[in-house]
């Protein structure tokens, strides 16, 4: 229990209010991975990179990392584009979607822009590219160029159609350079091929005041002004070698045979050429002499600038940031980079599983990028550790789509997909990782042609310790490892068809094994009687059509299973919610007949019908989280109300296809694992405690400044209590009932409905099980 809160009562000078929407922001909190690097840019101290997990600024002179997501105030996470704007102290971002972002370096403020993103009559509205031109930008987009007042804020001009190529043509990179007739001129590279422009034109939204260049390549990604020639840097495609071309005096584009490779990037240094491939940096200098350095451990470099220093520095789509030792004078060959710049986090943002341990550490199950891994990752909340390949002996790359912590210690994994499955990991308290496959275990390959492909998908352990895995497309779909390490297989019950297919797998508090069908394939109960390991006593209950009229399986694809504080069954579908009250009545008639859809208070109404739920939680206050391709739902205890819905348009969540969620009941933190990153939020429940004892109050005290008050946390309920507030002189102000160990208060006054004045207030919270009452204080300043 923690001790309680000492109390200032003095009258403090403030300086700022404290809005609301910062309080909330403040319960958030980001758990990217930095280290897909799409883009980078330099100022004069620091580098900045752009990845799918947001933006980080890098200071070489200190080896500070500062991040910003969602959380810090950045519209999207997947960046695409990056620059850093010297005259105005700023970096704009450029997403995927067409949304621009304009971050204050000096302030850290965020000012998003939607111009780009709203132009709907393009389906393709990246931006691929930001120049910086005096007080304007040049924005090459999904569609063409955007010209943005960067003094006003506001876009100035679209060129949306170059000569006679297509309407809408995306466009990779643009280049001020000499025209072929030696005047001032405006080049762009296109998938279509390059056309230019020359500046003095009136109107360049005119497709007529473009020349296409006839024998230019496509698929262009780079230009550059190179030697009074221009360069482009190609993408490797099936009909297409990559390379970089060169534009003779005639017209004619040569290839460089820098390599057949992708050339995401060119720039100009000290008179070179730096051409950056997926793989390698050729360096050409003024003499027309190429160096080429193939750069040791890279998965693909996207970016490439100048840093403080004048050393290059690299992004890279796995490997962060890099930046290489000077190539002046070196002989061509590999080069092992000076530092890769991994910023701490997990290895992807992909996350599919994930469950907090009892010391608060965070587990995590992921989709491995596409190279030969695979593994899971624990946050123990200061440091992330990635745990690859795990147990050595990993076959390919195979997701985690489970994560399970047991209370011995032990964290275990289940993985598989639809193309390749790893068997099961264990994690020991000890440290030890073991990976159990058909050679070491009773679970067999999921395929009769690959002995290494073993579905693991859903596992759980009982009271007893025991561990449960079901074995998709196995002719033995479910397993059991006990405490001592043994294993065995249990046959499928009579009363589930060949056909359905093992999945998630749950166990309630009477030792029934829930299981679902995978897709659509159902939902089984098992009871494995008072032996486990002895099957002759099994019953087995089995649904798979879809119910009506708000009785039956509300979809046959059920997602999740979990049992809440007051012993009912709750199911996660494809097509909403649904309800058993009686889970130990399973097997007394048919199974369909005891599962009830959700409704709303009035019954008139089922609830939340149609929401797609994969996964949920149960926090301390019996409420139910939600996780859903439409964001986070928090209902209520009876699963009749919606307390909350969080999505990318009300929070800093990154998507809002959240497909697991788990809850650490010491500390209320909810985590959310999306398809594009980790998020979390500090809820408004925890553990109660066992006995009333002096309460925890946050933040104390409460500053207002004569604006409205944050919520104000209330820890260290016992389960059931009722909640008062009062003022020294003992009138009542608010008075509540709470489930589970916190409140929160709003600071209003139930009569008036008005913030409370600056004072001290006393906060009695009387159990309703005998457990007395526990006291606190909250000093109120306006």
């Amino acid at each position: 229990m923690r001790s309680t809160v000492l109390f200032l009562f003095a009258v403090l000078l403030l300086t700022g209010v404290v809005p609301d929407a910062t309080a909330q922001d403040a319960r958030w909190q980001a758990f990217p991975s930095l280290r897909n690097v799409q883009a980078v840019s330099a100022s004069d101290d620091a580098l900045w990179a752009g990845t799918e997990g947001g933006v980080f600024r890098y200071a070489p002179s200190t080896g500070e990392i500062e991040r910003f997501t969602p959380v810090q105030g950045l519209s999207r996470v997947d960046v695409q584009s990056l620059v850093y704007d010297v005259a105005r102290d700023v970096v704009w971002i450029g997403y995927a979607d067409g949304v621009l972002d304009k971050l204050d370096v000096a302030t850290g403020a965020i000012q998003p822009f939607f111009d780009i993103a709203q132009a709907d009559r393009f389906n393709a509205r990246g931006i691929n590219r930001i120049d910086v031109v005096a007080d304007s930008l040049l924005i090459s987009t999904g569609f063409g160029v955007v010209v943005f007042d960067a003094a006003r804020d506001e876009v100035s001009d679209t060129y949306e159609r170059f000569g006679t190529l297509p309407a809408g043509t995306a466009v990779g990179d643009l280049l001020f350079a000499p025209l072929p007739d030696g005047t001032p001129g405006l080049w762009v590279g296109t998938q279509e091929g390059i056309a230019y422009a020359p500046l003095d034109t009136p109107n360049l939204r005119e497709p007529s005041a473009w020349t296409v260049d006839a024998e230019a390549p496509s698929n262009v990604l780079s230009l550059a002004l190179f030697n009074g020639r221009v360069h482009a840097g190609v993408e490797q495609t099936d009909d297409e070698d990559g390379d970089v071309r060169r534009r003779s005096t005639n017209g004619t584009w040569f290839r460089q045979f820098f390599g057949n490779e992708t050339f995401p990037d060119l720039i100009v240094a000290d008179d070179r050429l730096v051409a950056l491939s997926v793989f390698n940096i050729t360096l050409r200098d003024a003499d027309q002499t190429p160096a080429r350095y193939s750069i040791v451990d890279v998965f693909s470099m996207r970016s490439v600038t100048i840093g403080p220093s004048g050393m290059l520095w690299v992004g890279d789509l796995n490997e962060g940031l890099l930046t290489l030792p000077g190539l002046e004078g070196r002989e061509p060959g590999p080069v092992v980079p000076d530092l890769f710049l991994r910023p701490d986090g997990p290895l992807v943002n992909n996350i599919l599983s994930l469950d907090v341990a009892p010391d608060g550490s965070v587990w995590t199950g992921f989709e491995p990028p596409s190279i030969g891994i695979n593994g899971f990752a624990r946050f123990d909340g200061t440091t992330w550790t990635n745990f690859l390949n795990a147990g050595g002996t990993t076959p390919g790359r195979a997701a985690v789509p489970t994560t399970h912590i047991d209370e011995r210690g032990n964290v275990w994994f289940g993985t598989g997909d639809t193309r390749r499955g790893a068997g099961v990991f264990q994690y020991t308290a000890e440290g030890e990782v073991i990976q159990y496959t058909p050679e070491n275990s009773s679970l067999l390959p999921s395929s009769s042609t690959n002995s290494n492909y073993v579905v693991t998908a859903g596992l759980t352990t009982d009271d007893a310790g025991r561990l449960w895995v079901t074995n998709r497309f196995a002719s033995i779909p479910l397993h059991v490892r006990t405490p001592e390490g043994d294993w065995q297989g249990i046959e499928r019950p009579s009363a589930v068809p060949s056909s359905v297919n093992y999945d998630r797998i749950y166990i309630d508090s009477f030792g029934q094994k829930w299981i679902t069908g995978y897709q659509d394939d159902g939902l089984l109960v098992l009871d494995t009687g008072a032996d486990p390991l002895d099957t002759s006593d099994d019953r087995a209950a089995f649904v798979r059509s879809v119910g009506s009229v708000g009785s039956g399986l509300p979809n046959a694809e059920v997602n999740a299973i979990v049992e809440d504080e007051s012993g009912r069954i709750w199911l996660g579908t494809n097509r909403g919610l649904a309800t058993i009250f009686s889970p130990g009545s399973a097997f007394a008639g048919d199974l369909s007949s005891q599962i009830t859809w959700a409704r709303t208070p009035d019954g008139a109404s089922f609830f939340l019908r149609d929401l797609r739920i994969f996964d949920i939680a149960v926090d301390p206050a019996d409420r139910k989280w939600l996780a859903s391709d439409s964001g986070v739902w928090l209902i209520n205890d009876e699963g009749s109300e919606v307390i909350a819905n969080f999505t990318t348009e009300n929070s800093p969540l990154p998507s809002d296809v959240v497909v697991a969620v788990t809850v650490d009941e010491e500390s209320g933190t909810v985590y959310f694992a999306t398809s594009a990153g980790l998020y979390s939020y500090r809820g408004d429940a925890v553990e109660a405690s066992s006995t009333n004892e002096d309460l925890f109050i946050y933040p104390n005290p409460v500053r207002g400044n004569g604006g409205p008050l944050p919520e104000i946390a209330i820890e260290g309920l016992v389960d059931d209590a009722d909640v008062r507030v009062l003022t020294v002189d003992g009138q009542l102000v608010a008075s509540f009932r709470t489930r589970g160990g916190s409140v929160r208060w709003d600071g209003r006054d139930d009569r008036t409905g008005d913030f409370v004045p600056s004072g001290v207030y006393v906060v009695a919270a009387a159990g309703q099980n005998g457990e007395g009452t526990a006291y606190g204080k909250i000093a109120v300043i306006r």
